[in-house]
């Protein structure tokens, strides 16, 4: 009896040697999601990650790994996610819900013909609209959107609009929206970010 247990405990003892360290959130980041979702680019449909809401991150890679997201970045998204373990997800989500939006450089253009007139238009069609009811509260796990990519966010919303992606709420709103309401409202969310302290 003794040996047996003396065995048992020996194997466990060797196993926690031998097994692989868990990694961080930075880590798997690094790893797995640097090399598109940190491009410092503007002409890309992929989200940028930093800064956002934790609650949502979890809920989207769930999602993602469950296959239960229609949209076009399922196919890539899934292959990633279903590799990754509830503490993975969970930790990936504590890292970029602490790094700042403003550690991915945008070029956002201020001085081109139309887009202050685009701005205030896209501000009074938030306003209206009211989207800060959900992404800017902390309790409801809605994305974060102020400083997203401008063409993220016209593709996310024409993909609400024509059932791409599946949520009755946003199904409802952007169906009050016309492409050049989309327009502006893309391009007010994404300038947003220069009301940040970004160096």
């Amino acid at each position: 009896m003794k040996s047996t247990l003396g065995c048992m405990l020996f194997i466990l003892f060797m196993r926690n040697v031998f097994a692989a360290p868990s990694m961080t959130g930075e880590q798997i980041f690094k790893r797995q999601c640097a090399s598109c979702h940190s491009q410092n680019a503007n002409d890309t449909n992929i989200p940028i990650l930093f800064g956002q809401e934790q609650r949502y991150i979890v809920k989207a890679l769930n999602k993602f790994k469950a296959d239960e997201r229609t949209d076009h970045i399922l196919g890539s998204m899934k292959s990633m996610a279903m590799h990754l373990s509830d503490d993975d997800i969970n930790a990936i989500a504590k890292y970029v819900s602490t790094k700042d939006i403003c550690s991915v450089k945008q070029n956002i253009d201020t001085k081109k013909e139309g887009f202050i007139e685009a701005f205030r238009a896209g501000r009074a069609i938030e306003k209206k609209i009211n989207c800060q009811h959900c992404h800017g509260s902390f309790h409801r796990g809605a994305p974060r959107f102020y400083g997203q990519r401008k063409r993220f966010l016209k593709l996310t919303l024409h993909a609400f609009q024509g059932g791409r992606r599946d949520f009755p709420i946003m199904k409802r709103v952007t169906s009050q929206l016309s492409n050049e309401d989309i327009e502006n409202l893309s391009t007010y969310i994404n300038a947003m970010v220069l009301m940040r302290d970004c160096k």
